[in-house]
Parts: C-alpha cells; sequence; structure tokens
C-alpha cells in the first residue's frame, strides 16, 4: 500500500514560499510600495441639496488625499483621477457636518486617508414670493394736454432668493414721471425689491426685472402749440449776414374757445417786427407775439431771440515794397524781388477800410556784412481779425559796402 511522504511536500511547500518572498522582495525593491500625499489639493464637488435650500457657507473647499501604491504608478497619477465629494441632497437646513467621500480612477492604488475627512455646511431657506408691481405717476403732463389710460407689461413679479431676503421685501414700486411732458410716454423701467423702509433689498432676484410703461399722452381739443418765428425787418449793412437765428422758448401753447379757429392755425406764431438795418453784431432782445384776436397764450411770455451776425470773409491780394530794417549804414542791399504780393483774409467790411500802413513786410538784414543771402520775408499786420499769407516767402539779397565819395579838388 502506497504512502505518501509528507516530509518531501513540507520542504517543497517551504522552497515555494522563500522562493515568492525572495521574488516579491526584488519587485519591492525595484519598484517599493509606497505612502504619499498627493501634491496638489482636490476640489470638493458638492452633491446639491434639496431645491429649497441653498450653501451660504462651507468650511472647506478643497481636501488633500494620502495614498498607497507602487511609487511607478503613483507618479503617473493626475488631479483627474481623483475626486471628492460632499452629498448634502439629504440634509435639512442648518448647520452640519458632512464626509468627504474621495475615489480614485487607477487600479493598484489605494486611498488611506482624506484630509479633512469632513467638511462643515450652512444651508439657508430659499423663498419664491409673488409681489403685485406699484406704479407711482409724478407730476403732470404740459398745460394743455393730458395722460391717457396707462398700460403695463405685467401687474406682477416673482422675488426668489434666500428665505431671509425675500421676507424683507416689502414692495416692487416704479416712479413715472410724466412732468411737463406733451408727447406719449413708451419706456422700460427696471424693477426693485424695497423694503419697508424703501430702501433697496440686495441679493434677491426679480422675474421680470423691468416693466413697460405706456402712457399716451394727448393735446386737448382747445390749444395748439406753435412754433416760434422772428419777424426780421430791413437789411443788413453790406459785408454782413445772419449765421444763426435762436428762439427761447422754441415753441408756445395757444388757447381758444374757438376751435374753428384753433384748427386753422398756421403752424408758427411770428414776433412782433425786429429791426437788423444797422446790426453789426450779434443780437438779443426780447420781443412780444403778435396774436390773433381771440388767441391767446396759455404762458404770458415775451419770447428771447438771439440772431447772430458776421461779416463776409473775403480775399484780397496787395502787392507791398519790402522795407529793409537793420542794415548797417555804410553797406548797400539789393532785393530780388524788391517786392510781394500779400493775401489778405478776413471780413469784408473792415478789408475794404483797412489802411495802406496796417501791413508792412520786411527783411531783417542785422549783422549781416557784404554778400549775398536769402532771408525769409516778415510780415507785419495791426489786426487779428485779418490773416496774411505771403505769395513769395524769402528774398535774395546782395550787400555791398557804400562806394567812398571822391572829393572834389578846389581851383
Amino acid at each position: 500500500m502506497f504512502r505518501p511522504d509528507f516530509r518531501n511536500f513540507n520542504q517543497f511547500l517551504l522552497s515555494l514560499i522563500l522562493a515568492s518572498l525572495v521574488w516579491l522582495g526584488a519587485v519591492n525593491q525595484e519598484d517599493p510600495i509606497v505612502t504619499q500625499v498627493f501634491p496638489r489639493s482636490v476640489p470638493i464637488k458638492l452633491i446639491e441639496p434639496a431645491n429649497n435650500l441653498k450653501v451660504q457657507e462651507k468650511s472647506v473647499a478643497e481636501a488633500n488625499i494620502t495614498l498607497r501604491g507602487p511609487q511607478s504608478l503613483l507618479k503617473t497619477l493626475t488631479i483627474s483621477q481623483l475626486s471628492v465629494q460632499a452629498d448634502l441632497s439629504q440634509l435639512a437646513e442648518g448647520s452640519t457636518l458632512v464626509d468627504l467621500n474621495a475615489s480614485i480612477d487607477m487600479e493598484g492604488v489605494k486611498i488611506t486617508a482624506v484630509t479633512p475627512p469632513q467638511m462643515r455646511v450652512v444651508l439657508v431657506g430659499l423663498l419664491e414670493r409673488t409681489l403685485p408691481i406699484r406704479v407711482d405717476l409724478l407730476g403732470e403732463p404740459a398745460v394743455g394736454y393730458q395722460s391717457g389710460d396707462e398700460s403695463y407689461s405685467t401687474n406682477s413679479v416673482v422675488v426668489s432668493g434666500l428665505l431671509e431676503d425675500v421676507n424683507r421685501v416689502s414692495e416692487i414700486r416704479v416712479e413715472v414721471d410724466l412732468a411737463g411732458r406733451k408727447d406719449t410716454l413708451s419706456r422700460d423701467y427696471p424693477l426693485v425689491g424695497l423694503d419697508s423702509e424703501g430702501k433697496v433689498v440686495e441679493g434677491v432676484a426679480l422675474n421680470p426685472d423691468s416693466l413697460n410703461v405706456n402712457i399716451p399722452i394727448v393735446q386737448l381739443e382747445r390749444y395748439r402749440e406753435l412754433a416760434v418765428k422772428a419777424n426780421i425787418q430791413g437789411t443788413l449793412p453790406n459785408g454782413y449776414l445772419i449765421t444763426g437765428i435762436t428762439y427761447s422758448p422754441q415753441t408756445v401753447t395757444v388757447f381758444s374757445n374757438d376751435l374753428e379757429l384753433v384748427a386753422n392755425l398756421p403752424s408758427f406764431l411770428e414776433t412782433v417786427p425786429i429791426d437788423i438795418s444797422t446790426a453789426t453784431d450779434d443780437m438779443e432782445v426780447n420781443v412780444a407775439l403778435r396774436l390773433p384776436s381771440g388767441l391767446s397764450l396759455v404762458n404770458e411770455a415775451d419770447v428771447l431771440v438771439q440772431i447772430s451776425i458776421a461779416a463776409i470773409t473775403n480775399s484780397v491780394t496787395v502787392t507791398k515794397e519790402i522795407e529793409v530794417v537793420g542794415l548797417a549804414p555804410d553797406l548797400v542791399a539789393n532785393l530780388t524781388p524788391s517786392q510781394v504780393d500779400v493775401i489778405l483774409t478776413g471780413p469784408a467790411p473792415i478789408l475794404s477800410r483797412l489802411p495802406s500802413n496796417a501791413l508792412r513786410v520786411r527783411l531783417d538784414l542785422a549783422k549781416l556784412d557784404v554778400g549775398t543771402y536769402v532771408v525769409p520775408i516778415v510780415v507785419v499786420l495791426e489786426r487779428d481779425d485779418i490773416t496774411a499769407q505771403l505769395v513769395t516767402l524769402s528774398a535774395k539779397v546782395e550787400i555791398t559796402r557804400m562806394p567812398t565819395p571822391t572829393p572834389t579838388r578846389r581851383p
């Protein structure tokens, strides 16, 4: 009968274990198993709380992860293969400690610790309320005008945000200024939530966030708004022209019980005559308006008429002899050319009366000795309202010494 030799089997098993230990030691020496903290902090991802809650505060935003595994694998690990989560989906309102759960996308490497292991979060309640919009109409349209039925894009607004902030909103108010208006108002007004003291409540959202207001403004049937027109009499002196006329006010409102008279009015009212026959400068006069019988001004007032008057700009060319200045007494200068043309530009009335001595052209020969030179021509003009332009900018100058007179012999 066969009997197994367990002594040989035990020796074989012992040899196998020793060989494995030797092999593992060799492998571990080449690629050791190490424990280390990943060199970068990992952002914490939140699993959001219930719809009526919001994270108001959290103690940390990132965590550090301690890992154990082969050194070769740890060297290749990237932050995208690591994640840290905090599950807030089952939490109630208030302050709570939440466990941080880490995971890794790499075989052969294990997570041994997350630091910190927990984070504190504070959850607050969210709220939505629907509030009516209060529109305050301020002021009145201009005299002779009235406002019609106003219309709005909506009558209410949904206010949302933190429960505490939403509850502070007491009203949604829009102020619309109609003072002095003569035309239909149509515009968007931004909406804000106000507290009981009329202060804006920050941190809440409004839907919609603006209100379109449309208010027609119409003129009453016995009123008309007419433009103002100056009744200019006479002709300006020669050389002058009107460059502009302005009015204050530019329009006036008139009234009459005669509807036919109002309907047949022209589009303007003339002033009483304004004489400009002697004007050579800007005019400013207060004048009355000429009103047809049965018509009256809503606001009786004179009209300020400002008439801008300017001289007609003209250009003339004059020829002037060149004057020499600064030349030493014993020297003589020969000029080429000896006279030049000068273009004068300015108000025609002034150009026509400009005296001949008001314009000079000169050559400054100071410090020059015998020789030939090209010297710039200088214009001397005694008026600031005229500009002068030389046709020729310089002259050639030959300077010689004055000849010594020959003595006269006595008989």
